[in-house]
């Protein structure tokens, strides 16, 4: 299974194999501001070895941004435009593709959207057959498995935390009480959204358990941060929720692919 992620600054693949032993290739490459996405797919292409061996395999590349949940029971495929763009109000003059993932775990339909440049850029460069999936979908679906503790809070609050943005998911046991992405650009920034939305869904946090997600410094001032208001607190990095893969993974690798090809 191939894999990329792309953000303002990189192309980041990878590519998952359990046989005959498994194996975890990841290779990124910058993304200058001066070359079009469509020509640094496209180079890509001709010169990295896993997109070379992925014959027709499908592409799934994830989506970053806004993200809203739907109910699967009051999901309509043929509102999902209308719907994220009410939630989601688009940019003038930039048209966009809304898509939708589906995950029974939540009861819930996620809907996200791309730009149809983007979209077009991606869909031209690689060149092969392309799934799009929401980057928030995989991380989602990986916290709705992790285990409960016997006897201890069935409450968790899990933050990703990532240099400017921070992913907040809220759950009772594995019944999901929120998901909300935040702009954030310091560790009070990060602990003012967590505590604030702790709060209003009777959080304690003396007594409830809160997760720190991610290798960045921005997730770990935010722990530092933390450890003055919240009792239970741990640092939940992507070889302690994934400890079955612990020797493929390394720190670089992003959450959001590892736990789309490893979860």
């Amino acid at each position: 299974m191939l894999s990329l992620l792309i953000d303002s600054q990189r192309l980041a693949f990878a590519a998952y194999a359990s046989e005959p032993t498994p194996r975890l290739d990841y290779d990124v490459i910058p993304l200058p501001t001066n070359l079009p996405l469509c020509d640094a797919l496209q180079s890509a292409s001709r010169t990295l070895p896993m997109l070379q061996k992925a014959g027709e395999d499908d592409v799934q590349v994830l989506v970053q941004g806004e993200v809203t949940l739907v109910p699967i029971a009051d999901f309509e495929e043929e509102h999902i435009t209308t719907l994220y763009d009410y939630c989601v109000p688009p940019k003038e003059g930039e048209p966009r593709r809304v898509m939708y993932d589906l995950i029974p775990s939540a009861g819930a339909a996620l809907l996200f959207g791309m730009s149809e440049a983007t979209h077009e850029a991606v869909t031209s460069g690689l060149g092969m057959p392309v799934h799009y999936v929401s980057a928030v979908t995989p991380l989602l679906r990986h916290l709705m498995t992790l285990p409960t503790e016997a006897g201890k809070s069935s409450k968790h609050v899990y933050a990703y935390v990532q240099a400017g943005r921070t992913l907040l998911v809220i759950l009772s046991g594995h019944r999901l009480l929120m998901l909300n992405t935040y702009e954030t650009h310091s560790a009070e920034d990060v602990a003012y959204y967590l505590l604030q939305a702790a709060a209003s869904l009777g959080i304690q946090t003396d007594g409830d358990a809160f997760h720190i997600m991610g290798t960045s410094s921005a997730a770990s001032s935010a722990y530092e941060l933390l450890t003055q208001y919240v009792v239970h607190l741990n640092r939940l990095t992507p070889k302690e929720s994934l400890a079955q893969h612990a020797s493929l993974i390394s720190e670089e690798m992003p959450y959001e692919l590892l736990t789309l090809l490893l979860s």
